[in-house]
């Protein structure tokens, strides 16, 4: 595969300086989107692909416009406001450009070092001055950048572990795993029943608050979901039933009529598109494994609604992950105990870190695709764009692969969730919080079970904790250095003692986090959809706004109980109180 790179410098987000391009033996600059739209419309760059660093936000914006002007064969996939790839055919050529951030998610920075390339990224501090494309040091910025993400690509590449390039990490794991790890066939169900899988057995992580402030340990599983998928997985011809049998594999509705009175409950119940682990009497979609347990642990009785077997059972995943996990974890050995020498496996590391954590998700995903098209007579999925100018519509794709299995995905993600509940069940009174792989405990007790194998337990240290919501919580060290995790918000916004104060007033309806004010640029779909608080605009897609984001701290998949000693305490719903 032919491949290139480019990148734009801008300032104020939208207005465009300079953009580099490097094709691995040259290097050029364009002054306008236009000239370099320009160069690629020949016969030479036929079947290319084109990079750009975190593009799908950013750079691919810039060219937009000129490629809507240039052909109406053209073709963009979007997935959560960040373009994937963009295909293009013109009278001359065609050619498609990716978003490299989607097959290496990391900052150009962190890929630099990983695989020690010749060209590392270099330092400019954005807040403190404008890029000058008249500066000679701001313009080797730019080749370099260009140069450095040519070169983590080539080293990608050229790995042994690589094979075909993908466009995603997700579709990549897929690709090794097919080329050199699968040994046996895996058959897709029906299309009714795929989607009672993705609907009723298929989630994702366990994310739960406690209590509200302690003195905690914090432990993380070692790759949980690859641990997840060794062994015995459900494979062979799929078969309705309405008995149920321990010997088989499969998953069940079942009716449960006793639960015991769990702090942590193992019982997901999804309703409105949010998890509850809940208590009591019910309804639930649950695996083999999940219901073995339940009934030998604890006893509980059922009653079978409906149920899927499959005929045969095998460990689908085992090479796949062992080989990544055994070698992830030599080079870190090596990494550690080598520190010049072993540097040169972070490029090993880092690609073994991704493929395993990479490949579940992957047979989740739907058969739906869309992407966003210019109206040429097309079977329209749903309008994109009322009066744009460009007539984008959103077209729909059925994707026929045969690796959409959301059984699989089904069963390993609630494997996941069930062997972090045992660990969690193990100190389940000390336990404060909880987020997919990771729990913090006030006792240390779990030390124990800390070490470098898969499914074991890596021990993060001692902190004083406030937790205020899912993914929103304070932590400091005994050495008083304090971390801030508050999704979709700037850490440096606020302070430790910023969430004591919010704990303080926990379930005041006055009490607010509020981020400060901030400029971004619109994603490509917000582009269309967004009418109001733009306060700089280019064309119709570069658009920037000020936003200033604000939350209310609040636990609503648990009971919150007030507590003088943790601020406030939970507990799980009964499942007839959701």
């Amino acid at each position: 595969m032919n491949y290139a790179v480019f990148d734009i410098e801008s300032t104020e987000w939208i207005n465009f300086q300079v953009m580099g391009f490097f094709t691995g033996k040259e290097y050029k600059t364009f002054s306008s989107p236009k000239a370099f739209i320009k160069e690629l419309n020949q016969k030479k760059y036929k079947g290319w692909r084109i990079y750009a660093h975190s593009g799908g936000t950013f750079d691919f914006k810039f060219i937009l416009e000129e490629l809507y002007n240039l052909t109406n064969d053209v073709r963009l996939i979007e997935r959560g406001g960040r373009i994937i790839a963009i295909y293009v055919t013109t009278e001359n050529t065609k050619f498609t450009f990716a978003d490299s951030y989607a097959l290496l998610p990391s900052s150009l920075h962190a890929l630099c070092e990983f695989f020690k390339t010749k060209h590392q990224k270099q330092k400019f501090n954005f807040k403190a001055k404008m890029f000058d494309k008249k500066n000679k040091r701001d313009m080797e910025y730019l080749q370099y950048d260009c140069m450095a993400l040519h070169e983590v690509l080539t080293a990608f590449f050229t790995s042994e572990f690589c094979g075909t390039p993908q466009l995603t990490t997700a579709s990549q794991a897929l690709n090794i795993f097919r080329t050199k790890f699968q040994e046996c066939d895996i058959y897709r169900v029906r299309d009714r029943h795929e989607e009672i899988f993705r609907k009723h057995f298929y989630s994702g992580g366990r994310v739960e608050v406690y209590k509200g402030s302690g003195n905690v340990h914090h432990f993380d599983v070692n790759s949980l979901y690859p641990y997840a998928m060794l062994g015995d997985m459900p494979c062979g011809r799929l078969k309705e039933t309405k008995t149920y049998d321990k010997s088989l594999i499969g998953f069940w509705c079942i009716e449960i009529l006793n639960t015991p009175d769990w702090y942590i409950s193992p019982l997901l119940y999804k309703k409105d598109k949010r998890n509850y682990f809940v208590n009591g009497p019910g309804t639930y979609y649950l695996s083999s494994d999940t219901i073995n347990y339940l009934v030998k642990e604890f006893g509980i009785k059922f009653k079978v609604v409906f149920g899927f077997t499959f005929s045969d059972r095998e460990p689908l995943f085992d090479e796949y992950v062992n080989y990544f996990y055994g070698l992830k974890t030599k080079v870190k050995r090596e990494m550690g105990s080598h520190d010049k020498d072993g540097n040169a496996n972070a490029g090993v590391y880092y690609i073994c870190k991704l493929m395993l954590n990479s490949l579940y998700g992957k047979l989740g995903q739907t058969r739906i695709r869309e992407s966003v098209e210019p109206y040429n007579g097309q079977e329209v999925f749903s309008e994109f764009a009322t009066g744009n100018s460009f007539s984008l519509v959103l077209v729909k794709h059925e994707s026929r692969s045969e690796f959409i299995l959301p059984y699989l995905a089904a069963y390993i993600t609630e494997r996941a969730r069930l062997y972090h509940f045992k660990i969690m069940h193990s100190v389940s009174d000390s336990v404060y919080y909880c987020d997919t792989d990771s729990v913090f405990t006030s006792t240390d007790s779990l030390k124990s079970k800390v070490s470098d194998k898969i499914g074991w337990l890596s021990y993060t240290g001692k902190y004083k904790a406030v937790f205020l919501a899912g993914k929103t919580y304070a932590l400091k060290d005994t050495k008083g250095n304090t971390s801030i995790t508050f999704k979709g918000f700037d850490s440096e916004d606020f302070s430790f003692r910023k969430f004591e104060k919010i704990l303080d007033n926990y379930g005041d309806e006055k009490t607010k986090l509020v981020g400060k004010p901030k400029e971004r640029m619109l994603s490509f779909r917000e582009c269309f959809t967004r009418k109001t608080g733009i306060i700089r605009q280019r064309n119709e897609f570069l658009k920037v706004v000020m936003t200033q984001k604000t939350a209310k701290p609040s636990i609503e998949n648990r009971e919150v109980i007030p507590s003088r000693k943790f601020g406030f305490d939970t507990k799980p719903f009964q499942q007839s109180e959701v």
